[in-house]
């Protein structure tokens, strides 16, 4: 049986990445090699039978290869692979070798036969924007190609994209493998299936279109240009970690994707008549789409925030707008299937819509009893959702689509986040996906909601006016929603949980209900608590104590809770940057440069003193009450 390589008439071949001496973050040329890479250049983990037979027999030495790298070298060309070194070092002569299969040499020859002073040649330098991460989704690889086009442009390179069948790692790398969405029968670059190429060249061409001879092809880590996502505007970044909603750093970050990606011109034709063609269709009923990504499957970089969390805005949205559809984008079934149960299934005016109907749907996740029950029976009635899938069954999309069908797969979340990008408004959460959406159509970087943030959207107020209703009471309503979906989600063992019986009307398809949906490694959000007038008068007396001092060393004084550390930074009007859970430093509340506020949670942090830096950090304690002095 021939490999995937031999399948596409690739040849697979060995390259030099050399460092580019005084580049910042370090750059290496790609140059062939005459290396032959061999079964035990690669981690034992990583021989399965993607490796081509010319690596040799890795069926007799499985379990005997090279041990991956102790750290995961994202940084390959730098001292000790990147551990222990700023991203931004120079490198100083390092080199590593890769393996690529591909239709034709990925470095011309005119490039290949230039001697290490190449920059005094005539031609452009071409950047290949590559993937360097077998585990990354589709989006996630998208959102470092766009990186790396950006560095490319910023430098005077010529950017191409190529994702091979196999990434462009060393073969220690823990980020070593195949590409999964790669399919012998859609080609040999995995970027063409969906995307068209940045600029006038072709990876393997002798010259661009415009008829510039290429000098060189060199490569960046693309893990390096994160270390600028502090910045506004220098590169794109979805996943940050924070715990706040930041407007204005997003939108620099949205922009600077969006001068990639265009109004979606980056994207084939095919995908996007595609999805035009459909919201042309939805728009003769509706005035009114209202985007709804819901992020299942093998999310764990952030928690899941299951469907009911949705259903107090997707009720207001449908109240302010008599005729409006809800478009769902997710890769997870159970999330699709309790949509459906809530909303039903749109269907053309004259024939009937298809949904759960019932209260057991309505009443669970639409917010109590009585009216939210009969409201959700309406519009389940009616039909309202609209999708171009229903979601996966399989626990990661990614190890699916390894399996086969890696390019319809590609289309499916392609045209989902297209089809987000035409909608109105938009509710998601963290996702490369929904972030995709807004880099296409920047207005809705203003015509959205991020469920993720857990500070009860305290920082994306003011709410737009449909949606002020979910917003009261500290966004009570929505907050209540989200706890009983993650209850859903905890107990999807047993019908009951989702109120004495399955959802009906996605299409025939059984909702895989019974088994868990939060995987090992996986949480699911919830909100931050409630803030009462006593609460904020205890934080609003919050006194500072001095380096090395403990509050209980002070009479009369405890360490700050996390609700008053979260309301102390809401009485100073300073953000709440969340909790971290930290041994070694101050155990409590701290003020860091006058401007942030954070909450270490590591219970054997209680025993330190205040050490956060002179000058950095401010410790806080508050007065204890009459019974509370009697503990300390």
């Amino acid at each position: 049986m021939p490999t995937v390589a031999e399948a596409t008439n690739s040849t697979c071949a060995t390259y030099t990445v050399s460092c580019v001496r005084g580049t910042r973050p370090a750059r290496g040329r790609l140059l062939p090699s005459d290396a032959v890479l061999r079964p035990s250049d690669f981690c034992p983990s990583l021989m399965p039978p993607w490796l081509p037979p010319s690596v040799g027999d890795y069926i007799a030495l499985r379990g005997k290869g090279s041990k991956c790298y102790k750290e995961c070298p994202a940084y390959s060309l730098l001292p000790q692979k990147g551990y222990g070194v700023t991203a931004l070092s120079e490198c100083n002569g390092s080199a590593y070798t890769v393996l690529q299969c591909s239709v034709r040499p990925l470095v011309p020859h005119y490039a290949a036969s230039l001697s290490v002073d190449f920059a005094s040649a005539a031609g452009v330098d071409v950047l290949l924007a590559t993937s360097d991460n077998a585990g990354h989704g589709l989006f996630a690889m998208v959102e470092r190609v766009i990186n790396q086009i950006l560095y490319a442009r910023a430098h005077g390179l010529t950017p191409a994209v190529w994702a091979g069948e196999h990434v462009m790692a060393e073969g220690r790398a823990c980020q070593q493998g195949r590409n999964a969405y790669f399919e012998s029968s859609a080609g040999d670059n995995v970027w063409e299936y969906w995307f068209e190429q940045p600029a006038d060249y072709t990876p393997g061409d002798a010259a661009t279109r415009s008829g510039r001879r290429v000098r060189s092809v060199q490569i960046v880590p693309a893990q390096a240009l994160y270390q600028h996502s502090t910045s506004t505007r220098a590169f794109t970044q979805t996943y940050t970690g924070l715990d706040l909603y930041d407007g204005r750093v997003l939108l620099g970050r949205r922009t600077a994707a969006h001068a990639v990606v265009g109004n979606g011109t980056l994207v084939r034709s095919f995908v996007r008549e595609r999805a035009a063609r459909l919201v042309r269709h939805w728009r003769t009923f509706s005035d009114a789409l209202l985007g709804v990504h819901v992020r299942g499957t093998d999310k764990v970089v952030a928690r899941k925030v299951p469907p009911e969390a949705y259903f107090p805005w997707c009720d207001a949205w449908l109240r302010a707008h008599p005729r409006a559809l809800l478009v769902v984008a997710t890769d997870e079934r159970a999330y699709y299937e309790r949509l459906v149960e809530r909303y039903g299934l749109w269907k053309p005016p004259g024939r009937v819509a298809t949904g759960g109907g019932g209260k057991g749907g309505g009443g669970k996740g639409g917010g109590g009893k009585g009216g939210a029950e009969d409201e959700g029976d309406h519009w389940s009635r009616t039909g309202r959702v609209v999708s171009a899938g229903t979601g996966y069954t399989a626990r990661s999309v990614i190890s699916a689509a390894s399996r086969g069908g890696g390019y319809a797969r590609g289309v499916e979340v392609l045209l989902d986040a297209l089809l987000l990008a035409h909608c109105d408004f938009l509710l998601k959460t963290t996702s490369t996906v929904a972030e995709f959406a807004i880099w296409v159509n920047l207005r809705l970087h203003a015509n959205s909601l991020d469920l993720q943030y857990e500070d009860r959207l305290r920082s994306q107020r003011p709410l737009p006016a449909w949606a002020a209703a979910v917003g009261r009471n500290d966004a009570q309503p929505f907050c209540s929603a989200l706890a009983r979906g993650c209850r859903i989600d905890r107990e999807a063992a047993s019908r009951r949980a989702l109120g004495g019986r399955a959802a009906r009307g996605a299409r025939g398809v059984s909702p895989p209900y019974y088994r868990t949906l939060l995987q090992p490694g996986q949480k699911c959000a919830q909100c931050q608590p409630r803030l009462d007038n006593s609460t904020l008068s205890i934080a609003s007396a919050a006194e500072r104590i001095r380096p090395g001092e403990r509050c209980e060393r002070r009479r009369g004084h405890r360490p700050m809770t996390q609700l008053e550390c979260v309301a102390y930074a809401r009485v100073r009007r300073i953000p709440f940057l969340g909790v971290q859970s930290e041994k070694a430093e101050f155990g409590g509340c701290v003020v860091w440069e006058g401007r942030n506020v954070e909450f270490n949670a590591h219970k054997e942090a209680a025993l330190n003193g205040c050490n956060v830096g002179a000058g950095r950090g401010v410790c806080l304690c508050v007065r204890a009450g009459r019974r509370e002095r009697r503990r300390w």
